[in-house]
């Protein structure tokens, strides 16, 4: 959505739904039929942007070749980590660069960025950047369960399916841009 010259993400839930913008002196509140789904940090540059890839992650799996020419594609590395792994996955991968990251990243979205941040890591730390052929999804995926495994807070159970068919398996919806209603936004 574009809130007084300022482009900000809101969840793919929303696109297609008028959303209410209330602007307030540090933060941003996005509306929905009355009821708050979103609060950010307010930016202050003109034509600034805080694009978070969890709001369109769905989108970009089912289109990769939009990554490449995504206009907020700098938002889209998290921290140092997911940007060390795009540039070890363009070394390694090739073409297949950019699929590759846009997984890794619906991965985070669906299992936590610090356990992946942690699992890429170990990943790249270690040396193991699609080794066996597996590819960095399945070598991150392991991690991400073996963390899972130690964490008593989110167990996962052995009989439980892998991270990786879980993703491939997904459904996710996009219909359209999102349509926003910011009369009165400030």
């Amino acid at each position: 959505i574009r809130v007084a010259h300022r482009t900000y993400s809101v969840p793919a839930r929303l696109m297609g739904h008028t959303v209410e913008a209330r602007v307030h002196a540090d933060v941003v509140e996005v509306r929905y039929r009355g009821q708050l789904v979103q609060t950010m940090r307010r930016l202050r540059g003109e034509d600034e942007h805080r694009v978070d890839y969890r709001h369109v992650i769905g989108w970009l799996i089912r289109k990769p070749g939009a990554f490449e020419r995504y206009r907020y594609r700098e938002d889209l590395f998290p921290s140092v980590t997911f940007r060390r792994t795009f540039d070890a996955l363009q070394t390694t991968h090739g073409e297949r660069a950019d699929v590759e990251y846009l997984r890794i990243l619906q991965l985070a979205a669906r299992h936590g960025e610090t356990r992946v941040t942690v699992a890429l890591r170990e990943v790249l730390d270690g040396g193991r950047l699609g080794d066996d052929d597996r590819g960095v999804v399945a070598v991150a995926e392991a991690e991400v369960t073996d963390l899972a495994f130690a964490s008593e807070a989110d167990p996962v159970g052995p009989g439980e399916p892998g991270l990786l068919r879980q993703l491939r398996g997904a459904e996710v919806g996009f219909e359209g841009g999102v349509h926003c209603d910011l009369r009165g936004a400030g």
